[in-house]
């Protein structure tokens, strides 16, 4: 498809989302979208914006495909990132169901390819709105080499966030801290994944 009007009106029938309805999809609480933004991009009155990136996400493809035209929708090669989720206040997570694929960007350690989360809201300072952190493949349980870094984990009771993980008071329980909130203490995990690597926007 030849331009970004025709890429996002294939994307929007697809995931049958009408411009109110995507606006809302693409929203975070600190980076909110309007279906005015929406409405321009579909009508070609503006080629890009700093919404793209939670637009593909809320289309459910790839941002370089929605930009360019150049990848597959929906493609999950592993050999690049995907893009699994939002974090907003307090380290918490919302999770992108089928997210994009990051096209192109390889592991630092040359293993499997990493996920990736996108900051919204500027609560994460000195990080920014819309800068990717990248953390390693999930795996059942907590590797040693987590304590003490910064991880992505996932609650026994499904929550998912981004915190520094630290040993707690029993066998397998562990304590989280994050960034402007209080620790929470003794908490049971399914899985941490450590960060690997954040990527200005």
């Amino acid at each position: 498809m030849s331009n970004l009007s025709s890429r996002m009106r294939a994307a929007m029938k697809a995931a049958d989302l009408n411009q109110t309805q995507l606006a809302w999809a693409a929203s975070a609480p600190e980076a909110p979208v309007s279906q005015q933004v929406v409405h321009h991009l579909i009508s070609g009155r503006n080629s890009t914006s700093r919404h793209l990136p939670a637009v593909a996400a809320a289309l459910g493809v790839s941002l370089e495909w929605l930009a360019t035209g150049k990848s597959i929708k929906n493609s999950k090669n592993r050999a690049d990132a995907l893009l699994t989720g939002k974090i907003g206040a307090g380290g918490i997570i919302e999770l992108i169901p089928d997210g994009p694929v990051l096209a192109g960007y390889a592991s630092p350690s040359g293993k499997e390819a990493p996920n990736a989360v996108v900051i919204s809201g500027d609560w994460l300072r000195p990080l920014e709105d819309g800068w990717l952190l990248f953390y390693e493949p999930e795996q059942q349980g907590v590797k040693e080499e987590c304590l003490g870094k910064l991880c992505v984990v996932q609650t026994k009771d499904g929550e998912v966030l981004l915190t520094t993980l630290h040993e707690g008071n029993g066998k397998g329980m562990f304590r989280l801290e994050g960034w402007k909130c209080r620790p929470r203490k003794d908490v049971k995990l399914q899985w941490a994944a450590r960060v690997i690597d954040i990527c200005p926007k």
